[in-house]
């Protein structure tokens, strides 16, 4: 089916239309927190960046020898939201260092400005009011919370989620269809254009592991990541984030 603009399909029971505009079901979720612009509520996820598994000519994972050591990690995958804004910081320690930020604002839970910056490059900042594609476009770096609040909300199969996304390094803000859809119960894959571009497995409602088509992540407590990624990630980096833990002292 056609999309107009950014719509969930499927979602919507009976004596509903069959859509609805895409910002009416996300301002009915929880995210990005249970906590309001005057008191946010602090939420944060790491993942640790491993090498994806050996894939074989026909397409099917090559198993890993029985006493082969676990995936070394190779960098962090980490977010920090509430209601105001969601920062993602994207750090590769291996093959080549190399690092993404990325800050996006809220009001009312719409985005309101995206700031991206890579390495040492210049930053991009996108304003969703100067947009001239569709206003219901999101950065790219938002779609884990419409993805943290798919899985949380449809634990059965056979949902979609239309939308459009803007990547957040083009200032221009140019908008490209997307989709997130369940080909199976307890799978989510993300496409953009057609082209699938991640793939995460949820259980018991949060998205326990990811394939970024590359590289995986998988989330576990920050003191775990720090120590598996102490000496691959500069420590420093790791306490500043950690600084960010609400027990931590």
């Amino acid at each position: 089916m056609e999309s107009s603009g950014c719509s969930v399909r499927t979602f919507v029971p009976d004596p509903a239309p069959p859509q609805a505009t895409f910002y009416t079901w996300w301002m009915s979720t929880s995210s990005p927190s249970s906590g309001s612009s005057e008191h946010p509520t602090v939420q944060t996820r790491w993942e640790i960046l491993e090498t994806a598994p050996a894939v074989s000519a026909s397409g099917t994972i090559s198993p890993a020898p029985a006493a082969a050591p676990a995936p070394e990690p190779i960098g962090l995958l980490y977010r920090r939201w509430d209601a105001t804004e969601l920062v993602t910081e994207l750090i590769f320690a291996r093959p080549e260092p190399h690092r993404i930020r990325s800050r996006i604002v809220f009001e009312s839970k719409r985005w309101v400005t995206s700031y991206y910056a890579e390495d040492d490059q210049d930053p991009v900042t996108i304003e969703a009011k100067g947009l001239i594609e569709e206003e219901d476009a999101i950065p790219s770096y938002m779609e884990f919370l419409v993805l943290h609040d798919a899985a949380s909300t449809f634990k059965d199969g056979d949902h979609t989620i239309s939308y459009h996304v803007i990547t957040p390094s083009d200032p221009h803000g140019i908008a490209q269809n997307a989709s997130m859809w369940q080909p199976e119960a307890g799978m989510w894959e993300i496409e953009t254009n057609g082209d699938l571009a991640s793939t995460h497995w949820v259980e018991d409602g949060s998205v326990v592991r990811s394939d970024w088509r590359g590289y995986i992540s998988r989330p576990v407590q920050p003191a775990q990541a720090v120590r598996a990624l102490s000496g691959v990630i500069d420590d420093g980096e790791l306490a500043a984030l950690l600084s960010h833990e609400p027990h931590h002292s």
